[in-house]
């Protein structure tokens, strides 16, 4: 239990976590289901697809529980099709059933597994998408094939309304999750950006305070050798030159250095410098 519940709160398993979500929903449902199917001693192929459906979320659960991996994005996004499908055929099935009972409140089925495929979202968007669409014709097709406006034993409470206003609903909600995934990948993608720019200031500052002693030295060393008249002015004028290029690209780091945030002031080892560049070559190739 307590690793479903690790597994559940990984936000590297969005996948996994889809699936643990719908076994679980759907153990607790099948359960009331059994349990409604003793009560009105109801049997045949009501009861034994639920059964299988129930095992098989049961079996599944099992599996995530116990397996230390994380399923594949894949594996993740067919077992969660093959989750959905059966309940194709469960919405088909209650509303015959139902169909046949004295007091009949139709598609109720179909607002539960809507409003569940807007929330539970495996991987690719536009699969519940599809879905959705699915069950929407399928409400269709049933509510004029079972006549349902003229059926005697039915309550219509606001329908086909209702199932309209959650249908919209459910596609309100899976938009809005796209887009906001989206503005999360977009924000993910500037912050490993901003740390890759922030690496790099760390190693220009690190070079400039490593060039900053050699500097001074050769500015020392300038000035011992003005006072020496056996050394030529050309040579001073060539060192000189060379002493105000370092010193031009050592103001341009410092202008940097007053725009980086107070973290990046970390200067880096040599080892620090030579791993991180090791490593962008790595992911390069």
């Amino acid at each position: 239990m307590f690793e479903i519940i690790k597994r559940w709160k990984s936000p590297r398993s969005t996948s996994s976590n889809a699936i643990l979500t719908l076994c679980v929903i759907t153990i607790f449902n099948q359960s009331l289901a059994l349990l409604h199917a003793a009560v009105y001693k109801l049997s045949g192929s009501f009861l034994m697809i639920r059964i299988i459906h129930g095992l098989a979320a049961f079996i599944i659960l099992g599996i995530l529980a116990t397996s230390k991996k994380t399923w594949p994005r894949k594996t993740s996004i067919i077992v969660f099709t093959l989750m959905v499908l059966p309940m194709f055929i469960l919405a088909w099935e209650t509303e015959i059933l139902f169909s046949k009972m004295k007091y009949w409140i139709p598609l109720l089925p179909f607002k539960s597994y809507v409003t569940l495929l807007s929330f539970l979202v495996p991987g690719p968007y536009i699969l519940n998408l599809g879905l959705i669409t699915l069950f929407c014709l399928q409400a269709i097709f049933t509510w004029f094939y079972l006549d349902i406006p003229n059926a005697p034993n039915v309550i219509l409470i606001s329908e086909p309304y209702l199932s309209l206003m959650f249908t919209v609903t459910a596609f309100c909600i899976l938009a809005f999750r796209y887009r906001d995934q989206k503005i999360i990948e977009e924000l993910s993608k500037q912050k490993a950006q901003a740390e890759v720019y922030e690496k790099v200031a760390r190693i220009f500052l690190s070079m400039r305070d490593k060039v900053n002693t050699p500097l001074q030295s050769q500015n020392l060393l300038v000035g011992i050798l003005k006072k020496n008249p056996a050394i030529k002015a050309e040579t001073i004028a060539i060192l000189e030159r060379s002493i105000e290029s370092l010193e031009r690209n050592n103001n341009i780091l410092k202008r940097l250095e007053l725009n980086l945030p107070e973290k990046s002031y970390d200067l880096m080892s040599e080892e620090e410098i030579l791993s991180y560049l090791d490593q962008l070559e790595r992911k390069s190739k």
